[in-house]
This record gives structure tokens, sequence and C-alpha cells, in this order.
């Protein structure tokens, strides 16, 4: 899995937590986002941000997803808008081989 090399899912029901990003900039979460339209074969959508945290809403075969990323606490993570929706993410990630592990129930 090229596209998203050096990026581990920890899967922490009902969010799925990303380690090794090292950009918390908008450029960082740009640069995600191209990587996981890519991967996964998603549509990206729109991008709100706050004072230290950005979320991007995409959809993945009509399933709808939040990416967020805070840059004070440097924390990335996939929520579903559609509690039903997360085991799909899993299963998508999984197909393209992507480096999954069980962690905690917390995001951070």
């Amino acid at each position: 899995m090229q596209q998203l090399s050096g990026i581990h899912f920890v899967i922490a029901d009902p969010c799925l937590n990303l380690q090794g990003v090292a950009d918390f900039s908008d450029t960082g979460i740009q640069h995600l986002s191209a990587q996981l339209a890519t991967t996964l074969n998603a549509r990206m959508l729109e991008l709100e941000w706050g004072a230290d945290r950005w979320q991007r809403r995409f959809e993945l075969d009509g399933r709808p997803y939040l990416l967020c990323m805070e840059s004070l606490c440097e924390a990335v993570w996939i929520e579903a808008l559609k509690e039903s929706d997360f085991p799909y993410l899993i299963s998508q990630l999984r197909l393209v081989g992507a480096e999954l592990t069980e962690g905690n129930h917390s995001a951070f």
C-alpha cells in the first residue's frame, strides 16, 4: 500500500486512529486527504477548520465519513457518520493492505 506507507491504523471503535502522520497543518490534511482518496477511491467533500482542528468529509461508496486532524494534540482519526458504516471502512482498508491493529477505545 504505497500511498499510505508509514501510516498505521488503530481500530478504536467508533473511530479509527491514524498513527505516523507527521504534518499537522492545513497542507498536511490536504495531502492526507488526497492519499486516502487515491488509495480507497473515496470522494473528498468539504474541508472545515477552526483554531487547531481540520475536518474533511468524505464518501466511500456512498457512505459518509469524517477525517479529523488536531494540531495541538497531534491526533488524526476517522469517524463514520453512521455507526453502522464503521465496519465497511475497516473492510476497505483491509482490502488495500492497510496496517491495522485493535486499539483502545479512546480517540487520542
